[in-house]
């Protein structure tokens, strides 16, 4: 039952409540509009600014001792596997609602270790001595309940009680039972009274649910999480217009093991409002560590103050559920007068669920909504591109009423989209926009094992390999389902007006999205093998004719399997492999011409 389920719970946790939150001050020199003493609103509002710069090591060298002496299931943030046949049985159901092993995260303690993931050199850092105090908002929806117990305790284990004011549980009307007294009663014999549970009477989604937790809130901080992350050491840049996020760790909704993010790339969005990954730029890559400027926040974790993030509009709450306010957060950050940074020095571990029951239940398609209003509010003239890349879904939707979220905009005196693509992505039209400069090869890929059979994506998801079905009669224009190309940033991707798109992935041969990291997703087409390479994992593509399957294989140029060819084939482009096409970093560029001679000397 439940209630033997939380008594086990309740066993396994740990009450040792140490740890910390560290802030980080963004010496405020390098803010040329900052006064000493304050800081003005749009509004003309004056914000309180550092008085003190004393600092001070906020490490608890003990607690972090301790932690990396504990061992046991799930320590240190290593896996944890079910054995028992009746444990992975009753699992499955589990994950059939949930989208995640909950039987493993009920089975390793609520308090876990956690791994330090930071950048050695962060263990060195100290910070200002005076620090805001934070309310922390975790809001939820029918979260797993061992699953929010333990984001809970991960904050409150790493927070020094002199910054906490409050952790606030805002329940936007689960319809779980234990998420109600069971969990009330567990947070009456487990917290002090810091934490709070706010109960929702109706559902609001995570936009409303958020900004009504910072209405409530008390801090001059707001510390915003999902319900389902682990937090390891969380600096927090503060300075009066700049939000900060940290680096994401990844944690694995399966086994729940948690591994490090070696980030050296930015977040970005097309204008479709698909995420990206993209290398830093080389600006920003030279110190690591430092907090970097991020054109677009993840929107699981976030810091901000309160009375700014009130002065610039909150969220702009015609947004239904969730997915959208982080675009539009952002946005309004960099536009506005503020800014937005990613702080490698914290580290957040975050589940990503394989599905979840609940979303699939919401009564209308709100992500169309969401993204168009979005758009409609801030893209200006580049909405064109928005409509361009799919007029269907995008124009049939309704955005509703624009009238509060144009009227922030223009109270705040916000500079126009060009602003952000001219100066935060300066590479988003170049990365983005349409592919008429070139390709290495298009067209068809075409089995040489079977001329009959060719690569085609028809029906197949992301995260699913394309398949081999006959080929089309016009191999150099073919149908779009088996329309390829090997465009001019070394992808392999989906025939499309943008970069933007479906891109196959060297681990597993299938389709993702476009990342721009030149790594998994870099192929080389040797037009004398007929081989496409993947040089990082020397993988080729590779055809299983009899299941008309692909998968990554060694390559073997005697190989009948992996040899293919294309519709067209730029032969200059490809004798000029290092020079031709969209220049990389130049490390990454020296790392892919090492490896590729390495691979064919």
């Amino acid at each position: 039952s439940f209630n033997r389920t939380l008594r086990s719970l309740k066993i396994v946790s740990n009450p040792f409540l140490i740890f910390y939150i560290v802030f980080i001050i963004i010496i405020l020199k390098s803010i040329g509009t900052f006064d000493k003493k304050t800081e003005k609103s749009a509004y003309g509002k004056i914000y309180p600014a550092v008085e003190s710069y004393e600092k001070k090591d906020w490490h608890d060298w003990k607690f972090i001792e301790y932690e990396a002496s504990r061992t046991g299931p799930g320590e240190n943030g290593k896996a944890f596997f079910l054995t028992d046949p009746e444990d992975i049985k009753k699992n499955e159901k589990i994950f059939e609602v949930e989208g995640l092993n909950g039987l493993v995260s009920d089975m390793i303690p609520l308090d876990r270790s956690v791994p330090d993931t930071r950048p050695p050199i962060c263990k060195t850092i100290w910070y200002l001595e005076k620090l805001p105090k934070v309310t922390v908002i975790v809001i939820f929806h029918n979260e797993y309940f061992s699953v929010l117990i333990r984001t809970v305790r991960s904050i409150i284990n790493r927070t020094p009680p002199e910054l906490l004011v409050e952790l606030l549980m805002v329940n936007d009307a689960s319809t779980k039972e234990e998420l109600y007294e069971p969990l009330a009663t567990y947070v009456r014999e487990n917290f002090d009274e810091r934490v709070k549970i706010v109960n929702l009477k109706e559902r609001h989604g995570l936009i409303r649910t958020r900004v009504a937790g910072a209405k409530l809130a008390t801090g001059e901080v707001l510390a915003f999480f999902d319900s389902h992350v682990e937090a390891n050491v969380k600096p927090i840049v503060l300075d009066p217009k700049t939000c900060t996020t940290p680096t994401f760790d990844y944690h694995n909704s399966m086994d729940f093991k948690i591994s490090p993010f070696h980030n050296r790339t930015r977040l970005v969005f097309d204008f479709t409002l698909n995420l990206f990954y993209l290398p830093r730029l080389p600006e920003h890559e030279l110190y690591p560590e430092k907090p970097a400027p991020l054109p677009a926040m993840l929107g699981a974790v976030f810091v901000i103050r309160k009375d700014y993030f009130f002065d610039i509009g909150a969220y702009d709450e015609g947004l239904e559920i969730w997915n959208g306010e982080h675009f539009e957060l952002s946005i309004k950050l960099w536009l506005c007068g503020g800014r937005l940074l990613e702080v490698p020095c914290s580290r957040v571990a975050h589940i990503f669920r394989k599905h979840s029951l609940y979303r699939k239940k919401a009564p209308t398609d709100f992500v169309p909504h969401n993204f168009r209003r979005v758009a409609e509010v801030w893209f200006d003239e580049y909405i064109q591109y928005f409509y361009r890349a799919n007029p269907e879904k995008h124009t049939t939707v309704d955005a509703g009423d624009l009238t509060i979220p144009k009227k922030v905009r223009k109270d705040l005196k916000c500079k126009p989209f060009q602003y952000y693509v001219e100066h935060i992505v300066p590479d988003m039209t170049e990365k983005f926009l349409n592919e008429d400069r070139g390709v290495f090869a298009s067209g068809a890929i075409q089995s040489v094992a079977d001329s009959s059979l060719c690569l085609d994506y028809h029906g197949r998801p992301k995260g699913m390999t394309p398949l081999l079905k006959p080929c089309d009669s016009n191999l150099t224009d073919p149908k779009l389902n088996q329309n390829f190309v090997l465009n001019w940033h070394r992808q392999l991707k989906k025939k499309s007006y943008y970069y933007i798109g479906d891109c196959i992935t060297a681990e597993g041969m299938v389709m993702t999205n476009c990342n721009f990291v030149p790594k998994n997703q870099l192929f080389y087409y040797n037009y004398t093998s007929n081989q496409l390479i993947n040089p990082w994992r020397n993988v080729c593509l590779t055809a299983n004719i009899k299941s008309l399957e692909i998968k990554d294989v060694k390559c073997d140029s005697n190989d009948v399997n992996q040899k293919w060819s294309w519709g067209f084939v730029n032969k200059t482009a490809i004798d000029n492999w290092d020079t031709y096409g969209v220049q990389f970093h130049k490390q990454n560029v020296k790392d892919f011409v090492e490896r590729y001679n390495y691979i064919h000397s």
